[in-house]
């Protein structure tokens, strides 16, 4: 895979989605003003590293990995902050959290050429597809000692992208293509390069989504516009299509579990509805319909902890491009509560703090807290840079 220039990309995936865990959203650049709550804590500068002039393929990993914090480990609650800098670069930043709001200055850990990448679970190691100029390659980079290595060979004519850790961290899951991303094969390797294996042969996918809670199945994407979700049984190879122009926002323990945002691609007002879905049984529901002309819509969605709420990006005509937060009770009938000052929400995780999520400044972004999933909200992250995507180590 060639490295994605990130912010274009934001773009274009915002035109086609309101949704997706690890999208950035257009409305995250707005200019539209916003009023802001006072901060828990200010937040450092970040500052950014200088511009790379990179050759047309990499081969060198000292080009492609940047650390920035030696033998960083995550303690407490610690939120990943992922933003795309002038250079083009990533840089994870990461911000302590605790009940009140940010526990701490937040800490840059280590800047990145970008591609597809992944946070191993407990944040110990990043997975990343880097282009060759022959083809592309899976590389790891260890947050502790800041060493990198090779983990795909070089094969020319083949790129591999979009890693997946397992839930354990001892091996990845990624797509492999051999005619220009046409068709892809799902494949599984060991984190330290033993045991690959492809699991599904090629077809039209643009790889690994993500994995179920109990890491028995794997999500991917047939393609299509708007995404489809597809479940890969690991231990026997079926597979189960659940949705059409359909995106996997959260999941839950018990059934219904997956939490899904139907429609909303590719043109008009953004947002679809929100189906859960029964992925044993394969039955489904709306959790909240989708009005007409798209009033209301629903975009990014996460349960909360116990997995009886949602937080939702509602759309409505008084705000069709940029939405705000609104809390969805499913065991009262999908009663509906929105929640103030939470216009241009984007990035939605819901923790046991509270619910976390981003918000466009007049220039930049910032990342806010709901403790305890009402509020008031408190500023914990700002940034001028675009935030690509939020995730909290376990």
């Amino acid at each position: 895979m060639r490295n994605i220039v990130v912010a274009l990309l934001a773009a274009v995936i915002s035109a086609c989605s309101s949704s997706g865990p690890t999208a950035a959203t257009a409305a995250a650049l707005s200019p539209t003003p916003t009023a802001t709550t006072p901060s828990a804590a200010p937040s450092a500068a970040i500052a950014s590293p200088t511009a790379r002039v990179l050759p047309s393929g990499i081969t060198d990993l000292s080009l492609v990995f940047k650390p920035l914090a030696s033998g960083w480990r995550p303690t407490g609650t610690t939120l990943i902050v992922a933003r795309a800098m002038v250079s083009g670069d990533i840089t994870l930043v990461a911000v302590p959290l605790d009940a009140r709001g940010a526990a701490g200055a937040p800490v840059p850990i280590v800047s990145f050429v970008p591609d597809t990448w992944a946070l191993r679970p407990d944040g110990g190691a990043l997975a990343l597809s880097v282009w060759t100029g022959r083809g592309g390659r899976i590389a790891i980079w260890d947050v502790r000692s800041g060493a990198s290595r090779w983990l795909t060979p070089d094969e020319p004519g083949t790129s591999t992208f979009a890693p997946l850790w397992s839930g354990d961290g001892t091996s990845i899951f990624y797509a492999s293509s051999s005619d220009e991303g046409r068709t892809a094969s799902l494949v599984q390797i060991g984190a330290d390069g033993s045991a690959k294996k492809q699991i599904r042969g090629a077809e039209r996918s643009s790889g690994p989504q993500g994995l179920t809670p109990d890491g028995k199945g794997l999500i991917w994407d047939a393609g299509g516009a708007g995404g489809t979700v597809e479940i890969l049984d690991l231990a026997t190879g079926a597979s189960r299509h659940l949705e059409n122009n359909a995106r996997v926002q959260s999941w839950r323990a018990q059934q219904p579990r997956a939490l899904l945002s139907v429609g909303g691609c590719c043109a008009g007002r953004p947002g679809g509805e929100l189906v859960l879905w029964d992925d044993v049984a394969m039955t489904s529901s709306v959790a909240a319909p989708r009005g007409p002309a798209g009033d209301p819509a629903w975009g990014i969605a996460a349960w909360d902890p116990a997995g009886i709420r949602i937080a939702a990006v509602r759309f409505d005509s008084a705000s069709p491009y940029e939405g705000s937060l609104v809390v969805v009770d499913t065991s009262r009938g999908g009663l509906s509560t929105p929640i103030a000052d939470t216009k241009g929400a984007a990035n939605v995780l819901w923790l046991p703090l509270g619910i976390v999520f981003t918000r466009p400044l007049r220039i930049g972004v910032e990342v806010m807290l709901l403790p305890g999933g009402a509020g008031p909200a408190v500023s914990v992250y700002q940034d001028s840079a675009l935030i690509q995507r939020i995730e909290v180590p376990r």
